[in-house]
């Protein structure tokens, strides 16, 4: 028995000591980590003061903004320019500004899911309840605004150098026609360019983009309207644009103001009553007698007039039923000559060198 017992023992201590649990490798102690760290990364400092070393390198962990989670996604929306998504995405009517209510809007339009209300205060919307791209993108608005002071210089506006550089009337303007026509009208030596647009190339990259609202790869000329200053100018191309568009350019002529149009009512009812008071006159006189001495006129004031008016009375008639078909719907007035006509002409006149 003793010496089964103790070959037990020796079996259980050979088992023991041959265990994965009890073995150093697998289940090292606080201390062997801390030593076998040590000798990896060659140094003897403590964990905490690799930590504090690492802070000081790095520097403090930076929380996101509300401001920089928004121009990052504007960033992601524009392949990478704030200016291309702001055109595309936000400001479309071109007025170069947002009120709340359409920030919000375009926000909802790309799936913001952040603070709406902290993001406006960050992006200094709330000094003037509007929102510019130069809070955003001071460079690219820099760019945009010496572009369009730039086609008011060179030849009036961006309606006018759009036209210039359409030359086969498509109404688009292609990358290569555009970047011809900044060639040919001397934008890349006007005074003050921008960096970021100064060769062909960076206007193609920089420039072409944020004015391609559509990204379709060419330019119209609707897309080049927010561009004019002239609130005024602006409505009036915008309404010549969509009459071309509905009707064709050959068919699409301004139509006239209503004063003028006014006018030409008034000369069409002017000239017909001219003419019925001409019709009457004639009858007046065709109803006289064919003599004109007063002697014989009083001599044959018997049957000689009332034959000479029994033989116009026909013609009388016949003139005065045209005269009242001319006038039906109107009212005569009482335009015995031609200086009424003048005074119309003259009327007309004015009114077309006033408009």
């Amino acid at each position: 028995s003793s010496s089964s017992s103790s070959s037990s023992s020796s079996c259980g201590s050979s088992s023991g000591s041959g265990s994965p649990l009890s073995d150093p490798l697998f289940s090292p102690s606080k201390q062997a980590l801390e030593e076998k760290r040590k000798c990896f990364e060659g140094t003897n400092e403590t964990h905490e003061e690799v930590k504090e070393r690492l802070r000081q390198i790095l520097g403090p962990r930076k929380r996101t903004t509300e401001k920089e989670r928004f121009l990052q996604l504007m960033r992601r929306q524009g392949g990478g320019n704030v200016t291309i998504a702001w055109r595309r995405y936000f400001d479309q009517d071109g007025d170069g500004e947002l009120s709340f209510r359409e920030f919000c809007t375009a926000l909802a339009g790309l799936g913001y899911s952040g603070d709406t209300i902290a993001l406006w205060h960050a992006v200094g919307g709330c000094e003037t309840n509007l929102l510019s791209l130069g809070a955003l993108d001071p460079e690219g608005a820099e760019v945009l605004d010496h572009f369009g002071r730039w086609c008011a210089q060179t030849l009036g506006g961006p309606y006018e150098v759009f036209a210039a550089m359409d030359d086969d009337e498509s109404d688009s303007i292609t990358m290569e026609e555009f970047t011809e026509g900044l060639v040919r009208l001397g934008f890349f030596t006007s005074i003050a360019l921008p960096r970021s647009v100064a060769t062909e190339e960076l206007a193609q990259r920089n420039l072409f983009p944020c004015l391609d609202q559509g990204g379709k790869g060419a330019i119209s000329a609707e897309e080049l309207l927010f561009l004019e200053k002239d609130v005024e100018k602006r409505e009036r191309i915008q309404r010549e644009l969509t009459r071309i568009r509905k009707y064709g350019r050959r068919n699409a002529a301004e139509p006239l103001p209503k004063d003028a149009e006014t006018v030409l009512r008034q000369g069409k009812t002017w000239i017909r009553d001219l003419w019925v008071n001409d019709q009457l006159e004639q009858d007046r006189r065709l109803s006289r007698p064919a003599s004109a001495s007063p002697l014989s006129r009083s001599s044959r004031a018997g049957g000689g007039r009332r034959h000479c008016t029994e033989r116009s009375g026909p013609q009388r008639r016949q003139r005065r039923e045209t005269a009242g078909n001319a006038s039906a719907g109107s009212s005569p007035t009482a335009l015995t000559s031609s200086s009424s006509l003048s005074s119309l002409v003259r009327r007309g006149k004015a009114v077309a060198k006033r408009n």
